[in-house]
């Protein structure tokens, strides 16, 4: 007799091998895997996912569910960092619709604990539950956390040597414009998008400089429009205005502008031409001397740009005219030109400069007014400056000769820079090189110091028209 073996014997154990193989791997697969079940409302949702995470790599949140009509939509609820911020903005769009899908994909970025939270809604007779907050715990050492991440900045800002906190948060600015880039999905918007997953919403550049500032012992307040927020920072004693998320995605084609700090440093006043408060902050900040283009000297393109005609309109004895400012961001820097302006040296005068206008075009409207607290007053009676009498003199730039006075000497102010001097009427006679070129000459129109001015080199104003 022959000891054969059926064909169907042969599948039969196949078929076995396989069912067991199927159950092993269920069972690995059980055994490595986390759940969490809620039942209320009829409804009972189980939500289950790796027991060990890895970052950099989607993780998968499975539901499954049973109870109430079987017509189950499924959502992500919340999930937040282990200091309470939102990482994953559920609010925006279909971020945190209900969907039919029965799994949830993220890929986590930075080690750290996380707590999630999911939903699920019956469309029939939409009863719905949500989870307990789920704890998710990651230790992945290729991913540090954020708060390593912010340990390693500051350690790096703290190396440089930096002896202001404008010079500090200026470091940190520029660092966090370097790791981000703005989210166009709107998604991510916790220091962890900006610090560590390289993209976030304004929100994430707000807590990640947040986050950063506060870690060097600078203070800082939240400031929100109805759809944006951006940050308050006290530097150096004084309250003013970072916006990094407008730093990092404005743009310009002008070699004037330095798109990535034109919301750096901004008083209250010029931020409020850009964003709507909606709710104003406790201290919104007046001092320009924390701006960026004030203290970098950027701004002085764009004096050096106006000064001349200002000049010019007061050699045409004007105190109050206005010059055209137009381009790109031109509610910014329109502000900041004019409060440069009133910082440049004008003898004797003081200068009120504002911009009027929108962010593409306006005007410099200037307002001068003379007055001179003279460093060096002539006593009444005298009648004659001689030559070279004050020549090269130091510790005073502005001068008031007596209505006594009829004659100025060769040179008898030559070589002080920044001159201005009052000469009345009754002058008649200046010598040669009395001032130098550039001096500021105030007299009355038609006398012989409007004459000397216009053939030396110097400015006239006319006195009555700046008193």
């Amino acid at each position: 007799m022959t000891n054969a073996i059926h064909p169907g014997s042969r599948i039969r154990k196949l078929m076995l091998g396989i069912l067991v193989l199927a159950l092993l791997m269920l069972s690995a697969a059980c055994a490595s895997a986390a759940s969490s079940t809620t039942t209320s409302q009829g409804i009972t949702f189980t939500v289950s996912w790796p027991d060990e995470i890895k970052c950099g790599t989607p993780v998968s949140f499975r539901f499954s569910s049973s109870g109430g009509s079987g017509q189950m939509k499924y959502r992500i609820h919340s999930l937040m960092d282990e200091d309470g911020a939102t990482v994953y903005d559920q609010s925006y769009g279909q971020n945190g619709a209900y969907s039919d899908i029965d799994h949830w994909d993220f890929t986590f970025c930075a080690s750290g604990s996380y707590r999630i939270r999911f939903g699920v809604m019956d469309m029939s007779t939409f009863a719905y539950t949500t989870t307990k907050y789920i704890t998710i715990n990651i230790s992945d050492p290729a991913y540090p956390s954020v708060n390593a991440i912010v340990e390693d900045i500051t350690g790096e800002c703290r190396a440089k040597g930096f002896a202001t906190q404008y010079e500090q948060a200026l470091w940190l600015h520029d660092r966090l414009l370097d790791m981000c880039e703005y989210d166009f999905s709107y998604t991510y918007c916790s220091p962890e998008a900006a610090l560590a997953r390289g993209k976030g919403t304004c929100e994430a550049y707000h807590r990640a400089l947040v986050k950063l500032l506060n870690k060097m012992g600078i203070e800082t307040q939240r400031i929100t429009s109805w759809d944006h927020v951006w940050t308050g920072v006290k530097l150096d004693g004084e309250w003013t205005q970072i916006d990094a998320t407008w730093n990092d995605t404005a743009s310009s084609n002008n070699p004037d502008i330095n798109a990535q700090h034109l919301y750096f440093g901004l008083p209250g006043e010029v931020m409020e031409r850009v964003h709507t408060y909606r709710e104003a902050p406790a201290d919104p900040g007046t001092s320009y001397e924390r701006n960026y283009y004030i203290r970098s000297g950027l701004i002085d393109r764009y004096t050096q740009r106006f000064a001349p005609s200002a000049l010019q309109q007061l050699a045409d004895g004007k105190r109050a005219f206005s010059l055209p400012f137009s381009g790109a961001y031109a509610n910014v820097l329109g502000p900041l030109t004019a409060y440069a302006m009133h910082k440049l040296p004008w003898p004797g005068l003081t200068l009120q400069c504002s911009y009027t206008g929108d962010a593409l075009k306006g005007t410099l409207d200037f307002l001068f007014t003379c007055t001179y607290d003279f460093d060096l007053i002539l006593p009444a009676g005298i009648t004659v400056i001689e030559a070279e009498a004050f020549m090269g003199s130091t510790g005073f730039d502005s001068v008031k000769l007596p209505d006594s006075c009829q004659s100025i000497g060769d040179r008898a102010f030559a070589g002080i820079a920044n001159l201005a001097i009052r000469i009345p009427a009754g002058v008649i006679s200046i010598g040669d090189g009395a001032f130098d070129a550039g001096t500021v000459i105030i007299g009355t129109a038609g006398s012989a110091a409007e004459v000397w001015a216009a053939a030396n080199g110097c400015t006239f104003w006319v006195e009555q028209e700046i008193q």
